[in-house]
């Protein structure tokens, strides 16, 4: 991380301002900062690893669009998940897309681990896919918002403004998407209860 970037997370409105100008640091910071978090947000609605990336973009070009429009209200990460979110169910939309996809996920070979160790490793991944194929049962809207809550961190109040929705109504909706997701935990791991 670049001294400049350090400097413009540190001071949000200095930053905003490099970008309304179209500073190309700024806006490398701006990729640099959240690419990472916009990609596994689409990855985690279901796109392909290509599919994320072309959406990634495109919401990176809609930013670029529309800093003029940006007044503030809400912090720039949510502003950057509202425009993220609408670029992907736009993109949902026109290709009916509600398919799902499995993640790739690097795994240590045999001689890089011991085995008790690679033991785990396994435990562990068999352990998020299925947590991860639970999540993947649930409805776009119940998905996104746990995604949004728990795996990118934004707060009730950054959730409500990247969805669109009242506060009262991302509690909601995040207590029912996890109710949903015990249900199906519970459907998973203890059929017979």
């Amino acid at each position: 991380m670049s001294a400049q970037h350090k400097r413009w997370k540190a001071n949000p409105d200095e930053w905003l301002e490099a970008l309304k100008r179209h500073d190309p640091m700024a806006c490398r910071s701006l990729v640099q900062e959240y690419l990472p978090s916009l990609f596994a947000f689409f990855q985690g609605m279901g796109c392909a690893p290509a599919e994320a990336e072309d959406l990634a973009q495109e919401t990176f070009v809609e930013l670029w669009r529309s800093f003029e429009r940006y007044r503030g209200d809400a912090s720039l990460k949510t502003w950057v998940f509202l425009l993220g979110r609408r670029v992907a169910w736009k993109h949902f939309r026109k290709h009916k897309h509600d398919q799902l996809v499995d993640d790739d996920i690097d795994t240590p070979n045999d001689d890089q681990v011991t085995a008790p160790v690679q033991e785990e490793w396994v435990w562990i991944q068999q352990r998020d896919e299925a947590l991860h194929a639970c999540i993947e049962t649930l409805a776009p809207k119940h998905r996104e918002v746990l995604l949004l809550h728990y795996m990118e961190e934004l707060s009730i109040q950054e959730l409500a403004g990247v969805l669109e929705i009242a506060e009262g109504t991302a509690k909601s909706r995040l207590h029912r998407a996890l109710k949903l997701l015990r249900t199906e935990v519970q459907r998973v791991y203890h059929p017979s209860s």
